[in-house]
């Protein structure tokens, strides 16, 4: 069995999310601009979601892209470096982390993505 592609393992993370980031993330691969109609239409779905209010909106089926978006030509990527860090207390404010050709390994208490 081969293995996935990057944006293969993308679509099925998008798939193990709460509907309101499925929506989300469905306009952002589509390519579409994010709307502050759309924002509100994710929030809505977001507090029925967290039964903070009655389900009261249509659901339609996400439709994730089922190609890559990119050329075959920029299937390959690397990873060089982490920057634009900020509110992790073992880090200076934006300090940048060089990752190595070979093996980078970043380890700590707890993993918090904003």
């Amino acid at each position: 069995m081969a293995d996935k592609s990057l944006f293969e393992e993308i679509i099925d993370w998008i798939a193990s999310l709460s509907y309101w980031e499925q929506y989300l993330a469905a306009k952002i691969l589509a390519k579409e601009q994010i709307t502050d109609k759309d924002i509100n239409t994710a929030y809505k779905y977001f507090l029925e979601d967290s039964n903070l209010t009655k389900k009261k909106l249509l659901r339609p089926a996400i439709k994730l892209k089922t190609c890559s978006p990119i050329g075959p030509d920029q299937m390959e990527f690397k990873l060089k470096e982490i920057k634009g860090i900020k509110g992790v207390n073992a880090l200076k404010e934006d300090q940048v982390i060089p990752l190595s050709d070979k093996l980078s390994i970043i380890y700590g208490d707890k993993l918090h993505v904003a």
